[in-house]
């Protein structure tokens, strides 16, 4: 599932940057919507990464995808019910707690490809 996820995410990434127009209204996925975004500094408007909130149907949580090397479709809420944001952060923070996030005991669903 999270292979299409990313599948439809390129191919929204790509009609951005390829100059075609596209209107989110009329884009729909059978397995939810998904809302592409982009994270700037605050006042300078310079990029620092993007990615995608998936949302689903009222039974299941969003999933959101950030080009942080961590946060691939990972929920935004732990087991307990807390908003989770350290899997979220710029990759330059990210790096500084990474023992952290690499303990299964505490983010059990994470997995980190190339570090």
């Amino acid at each position: 599932m999270q292979d299409a996820f990313t599948k439809n995410y390129l191919e929204l990434y790509q009609r951005a940057w390829g100059g075609e127009y596209f209107d989110y209204r009329e884009f729909y996925s059978a397995e939810g919507a998904f809302f592409p975004f982009v994270r700037t500094r605050f006042n300078s408007h310079q990029p620092i990464d993007e990615g995608c909130i998936w949302i689903g149907n009222i039974n299941s949580y969003p999933l959101i995808y950030v080009a942080n090397n961590v946060a691939k479709w990972v929920c935004p809420y732990s087991q307990g019910g807390f908003v989770r944001v350290e899997p979220f952060l710029p990759y330059a923070e990210v790096k500084k707690i990474l023992p952290r996030l690499m303990n299964k005991r505490i983010y059990p669903d994470l997995d980190f490809d190339y570090f």
